[in-house]
């Protein structure tokens, strides 16, 4: 059971712009793809974990390991919220979509169907866009 929106009759729920959290995530990926911060990295990485689980260990994963891990921690910080598909296609990674029925749909790292689509009103402004 989700327990992350309060208003769940009509479905009404402020919108949050960005929270703490997303900013201590951003930094902690933008530092571990940066040669030499990985300490860094995961030191904000654990604010966030231990925040959610005071039992959690310190990270000591470096480069593709904390990434992933900061991957993961994304993924649970932002459940439902639409974050995941923007993570995937940002870090170049593939997934698998399930429809209903059974059926799934692969899309490979290199797949044109998560490119967002220019808004009209810039392709207007900027007509040689």
């Amino acid at each position: 059971m989700i327990t992350k929106y309060n208003n769940t009759k009509i479905f009404e729920e402020g919108v949050k712009v960005i929270r703490l959290s997303e900013v201590y995530l951003i930094r902690a990926e933008a530092r571990a793809k940066q040669t030499g911060k990985d300490a860094l990295a995961a030191a904000n990485l654990d604010v966030i974990a231990k925040r959610a689980d005071a039992s959690v260990a310190k990270t000591t994963a470096t480069r593709a390991a904390l990434q992933s891990l900061i991957l993961v921690e994304n993924r649970k910080e932002f459940a439902f919220e639409g974050h995941r598909l923007f993570d995937l296609t940002r870090n170049r990674l593939g997934f698998t979509k399930y429809r209903t029925g059974g059926i799934t749909i692969p899309i490979p790292t290199n797949s044109n169907k998560t490119i967002l689509p220019i808004p009209l009103a810039e392709m207007n402004v900027y007509p040689n866009i």
